[in-house]
């Protein structure tokens, strides 16, 4: 079997065991949904099933990450239908987006992106670009990001400072 073989029929499993992974449909918006309790920790051992993940840290991320929005309820955001994060964000940091008033994803969210769009089509986002997560915060004020590597197929989990920025890191905004 091939691995493009091998990705179809674990996206058909996985749709098998969770058929309300059609949140991504052919659409100007994707929504993400977030169940009430949902953990980042808990969202990234289902990554973990699906794909390779490294992990910038082996702590427990619910324990030092900060975020805009909390699963103390669900909760549904949505965010542009892009493979890639958000053009019109480049080079501007996790501080430059708070001062323009802009409410970008958090981590919790781009994991479960990452989850549902991987299921519905056996690909990863952010193959050429950053998701910096600007709606969470590493307990010592740095910024979550995520991305997919290619050179060594897996999804990254890093950070960056507040005030960096470049054209490769980039947030994804939520629209209402």
């Amino acid at each position: 079997m091939t691995n493009k073989q091998i990705a179809i029929k674990l996206r058909e499993l996985a749709n098998e065991l969770d058929p309300t992974s059609e949140t991504l449909q052919k659409q100007d918006y994707w929504e993400i949904k977030i169940k009430k309790g949902q953990t980042i920790e808990g969202t990234l051992e289902e990554c973990k099933k699906l794909f390779p993940v490294w992990c910038w840290t082996n702590s427990n991320l619910d324990q030092i990450v900060n975020s805009d929005r909390t699963s103390n309820k669900a909760y549904t955001v949505k965010v542009r239908a892009n493979i890639e994060s958000d053009e019109e964000l480049k080079n501007m940091s996790a501080d430059d987006l708070k001062e323009k008033g802009i409410v970008g994803i958090t981590l919790l969210e781009r994991l479960q992106l990452e989850i549902d769009y991987f299921k519905e089509t056996g690909e990863h986002l952010d193959i050429q670009n950053i998701t910096l997560c600007s709606g969470s915060r590493y307990s010592d004020g740095d910024v979550p990001d995520v991305s997919w590597h290619s050179y060594d197929s897996a999804m990254c989990v890093d950070w960056y400072n507040p005030d960096h920025r470049h054209s490769h890191l980039r947030s994804r905004e939520i629209k209402d």
